[in-house]
């Protein structure tokens, strides 16, 4: 027995530090992470933690956040494959497999990638982990098929039974109200943080600006304390300042009103192509018009001048939304772009066709998660707006363009569209 029990004590000790400092230092890592990621640190623990907790539920929920399984496909087949990280030139190359490689597990972030076959000349690239494709190639559904997509975001209007949980001024130099309204589905409440401009900068009724935030918010667990959250202090309060009121939904999925199950959802590739993923989105997509329902409930919004905002994924949900909501003035995508991802109904290559608003798109010359070449710029030549009503910029920057330049072009966007702030 006195054999036994130091490798018996061995493994209780790494059993408890799996589940007490490596599980805890995994989720403050992804948490800690911005929008335009790199989680190979989580990921890395996380695959220590694998090691010795195998398929725990907790574990496996935050591999989920910090990874993604993609196919590697080859012509001819039989390519080598190797990655490092971006950020580490100088490091050994790993090697993944021999192409063609089937759902093989890789953390997200920006990596160099190298394939070599005899006979070939090696290939050297950088890419994200994420998923795309040649959507120039892939024509829309018919505009009767379209309308039946159409449909599945329709609702009955039904009472908003809408309540101010707390109003306040802020320091900051604006009114924040967090309000609270029937969602359009089941028996669910929609939460929404609206932003006035204080009444002696602005006159009313004010123009709005409903946003839709990147994927960071699903792994959020509130929105409690939203003035400091980054989106807010970088992407909207901006606008407040200058005069317009801002609407910042807590939409499905998200904060909140999010969980595991969603993040894995929004998060997993192959899950994007089930009957819940659409069921999802359908779900935010109603949550953003019953959003504008409210607002139009308020005396002091111009309820004719409401615009679209979205970042990283809420610009990707610019290539849908405007498509089936025709209460939206203008459209602002930053470091946006289409994805392959959803069954046809929840797909954006079936709806950027049918976007009519004017639409403003500033990208990154050199983004990863939405390449100029394979999405930004697709989904700006397939937008459906007319020539002269849209524009797209490209910054020499990687995700998110400068701040001082979207400012700017935003707030001049705003002001073509929706008129100048009075």
């Amino acid at each position: 027995m006195a054999g036994i029990i130091p490798g018996y004590s061995h493994d209780i000790f790494i059993i408890r530090w799996a589940r007490e400092v490596a599980l805890p230092e995994i989720e403050q890592l992804i948490g800690e992470n911005d929008a335009w990621r790199n989680l190979v640190a989580p990921y890395r623990l996380a695959e220590q933690a694998e090691a010795i907790l195998g398929e725990d539920s907790t574990l496996v929920a935050l591999i989920s956040q910090c990874s993604r399984r993609i196919d590697i496909l080859t012509e001819p087949p039989g390519a080598s494959v190797y990655m490092k990280e971006y950020v580490h030139p100088d490091t050994e190359w790993s090697f993944l497999g021999i192409t063609p490689l089937d759902s093989i597990r890789v953390p997200i972030g920006i990596f160099r990638w190298k394939l070599e076959k005899k006979g070939y000349e090696t290939a050297f690239g950088f890419r994200t982990a994420f998923f795309e494709a040649d959507y120039r190639s892939q024509p829309p559904v018919s505009n009767a098929t379209f309308q039946f997509y159409r449909e599945q975001f329709a609702y009955d209007q039904r009472e908003l039974n809408s309540t101010v949980e707390f109003h306040e001024e802020s320091p900051g130099g604006w009114i924040h109200e967090l309000v609270s309204f029937d969602a359009a589905y089941g028996k669910e409440r929609v939460l929404a943080h609206l932003f006035l401009p204080l009444p002696t900068s602005t006159q009313q009724p004010y123009q709005t600006v409903i946003y839709f935030p990147g994927d960071a918010s699903t792994w959020m667990p509130s929105s409690e304390g939203l003035e400091s959250y980054y989106e807010f202090t970088m992407f909207l309060s901006f606008l407040v300042r200058n005069g317009r009121a801002v609407l910042f939904p807590v939409y499905k999925g998200t904060f909140e009103r999010g969980g595991p199950e969603y993040i894995a959802l929004l998060q997993v590739l192959e899950n994007t192509y089930t009957y819940a993923y659409t069921e999802l989105m359908t779900q935010e997509v109603k949550d953003l018009r019953r959003s504008i329902d409210y607002l139009q409930t308020r005396p002091e919004i111009d309820d004719q001048n409401i615009a679209f905002y979205g970042m990283c994924w809420g610009a990707y949900m610019g290539s849908i939304i405007p498509a089936v909501e025709d209460r939206l003035v203008a459209n602002v995508l930053v470091a946006g772009g289409l994805l392959d991802a959803g069954r046809p109904e929840a797909s954006n290559i079936n709806y950027v066709s049918r976007v009519r608003t004017p639409t403003l798109m500033l990208n990154g010359k050199y983004d990863v998660i939405f390449p100029p070449e394979t999405s930004s710029r697709p989904m700006f030549d397939l937008l459906g707006t007319p020539d002269e009503k849209k524009h797209i910029i490209f910054y020499e920057t990687d995700h998110i363009p400068p701040r001082t330049e979207y400012i700017k072009e935003t707030l001049a966007w705003l002001d073509r569209y929706l008129g100048p702030v009075r």
